[in-house]
């Protein structure tokens, strides 16, 4: 692995990454292709982002929204830049500074955590009409919001074979509990698509199945088509799949990949993203509703007053080294595997809540192949293989491990990691 590493074909740059798991959708408002609020389509993307709230919450949105909002070609960093972040620094410390004593500026809701989950909660807070402050202690999106495949599953093609082996067997209840799954992240998907055609793009993902793998041929065949068709029921408009299943066609098609391996190929259509980009189009949209987010701003204490109802928040200016104070009604702690940590050193509260994961990817320059595999490792886990392209630079995702951690401050990938990925990556 280290002469592998230290090689000139191998150059690797490898990324740690600790897995979170949210329930908001990744909308990026700022993004949006429409210039006009509430169009019919817009609204059905509403309703169905907001039902379970409400007749109520989805008139509040609508008439938060006016009548225009950013388009699509509005680039991220205009109106919302260190300059801006140095005002709203300036106002919190000037309103702290009165005669010395403690002063407060009041918001109805602190957010900590300036990744995917923060931001998103953020701008939909902002929407139904709350004062809110969101505090990173980094910049957005440095952890797992930026550190991912940059995949946006259509469905989650592994989690659908998963089902119909389920329901080959009989086992019908997991069968579902995935197929609920493969539905919730499509719907998802599809809002991304809708309202950020400019940060999504189509790819296509060729699903390699080896021999003595998780699945065979036909589970492939039969979960592949029902994969489209949920696709063409909710619109979805791609090409067929694509099978290759004899040594010949394999070969034809894909010369690098070992037949003696290989039982089976097939070619669906996925989308990706920049996912640090979409932080940011949260970020920006939600200062532009009235959210004070400031980053490089890390909360030091918190105290509540259950009488008032209130907290009571520390926050001090990484950069400027001033401190300032503030009130919320509520705390949102959404700093993804810091959330432990935060409620330990802020709230004094010891019982943990997460069990951390991490994974890793492994960047290779130059590229490796000419198009995008995906294939299920010898554990059973499904690797991708992901052509990348910055500027001019191309090169191949390698991806990703799940290894149990400690501390999502120790982070460094282990050899053992590098090992798995590379040994992995040359089996097909």
């Amino acid at each position: 692995v280290e002469r592998f590493m230290q090689s000139a074909e191998g150059r690797i740059s490898v990324w740690a990454l600790a897995r979170q798991y949210s329930n908001i959708p990744l909308i990026n408002p700022a993004h949006f292709q429409y210039q006009t609020w509430p169009g019919q389509e817009q609204k059905a993307i509403l309703a169905s982002l907001f039902s379970q709230e409400g007749e109520e919450n989805y008139k509040r949105i609508v008439e938060a929204l006016g009548n225009s909002y950013p388009s699509s070609s509005s680039p991220v960093g205009t109106g919302f830049s260190f300059r801006e972040r140095e005002a709203m620094i300036d106002d919190m410390v000037r309103t702290t500074g009165v005669k010395g004593a403690p002063a407060y500026q009041n918001f109805d809701l602190l957010i900590i955590g300036g990744g995917a989950a923060g931001v998103a909660m953020a701008w939909l807070a902002s929407l139904l009409g709350f004062k809110v402050v969101l505090l990173e202690k980094g910049d957005f999106a440095q952890g797992t919001s930026s550190g991912s495949t940059k995949i946006i599953h259509r469905g989650g093609i592994k989690y659908l074979l998963v089902a119909w082996k389920f329901a080959f067997k009989g086992e019908f209840k997991q069968a579902r509990e995935n197929l609920k799954l493969v539905i919730a992240t499509s719907k998802q998907s599809d809002i991304i698509q809708r309202l950020a055609p400019d940060l999504v793009q189509r790819i296509l993902t060729n699903v390699v199945i080896t021999k003595g793998g998780q699945f065979n041929r036909l589970e492939a065949f039969v979960g592949v088509w029902g994969y489209y068709l949920l696709s063409l029921l909710r619109g979805q408009i791609y090409p067929m799949p694509k099978f290759y299943f004899t040594s010949e066609s394999i070969k034809r098609k894909f010369p690098y990949l070992d037949t003696c391996r290989v039982k089976g190929v097939f070619s669906i259509w996925d989308r990706q993203t920049d996912d640090a980009r979409l932080v940011f189009g949260f970020a920006k949209a939600a200062y532009l509703k009235g959210v004070k987010i400031i980053s490089y701003a890390e909360v030091t204490r918190i105290e509540e007053d259950e009488e008032e109802g209130f907290f009571e928040i520390e926050a001090k200016d990484v950069i400027g080294n001033n401190t300032f104070n503030l009130k919320a009604r509520k705390v949102i702690n959404a700093t993804g595997p810091w959330i432990d940590k935060v409620r330990k050193e802020l709230l004094g509260r010891n019982h943990s809540l997460l069990r951390l994961n991490s994974g890793i990817h492994l960047d290779v320059y130059p590229k490796i192949a000419d198009t995008n595999f995906a294939f299920t490792a010898s554990d059973g886990r499904l690797i991708f293989a992901l052509k990348r392209k910055e500027s001019d630079l191309e090169y191949t995702r390698i991806g990703t491990t799940d290894e149990e951690r400690k501390s999502p401050d120790e982070l460094l990938p282990t050899s053992r990691e590098v090992k798995y990925l590379v040994e992995e990556v040359k089996r097909p």
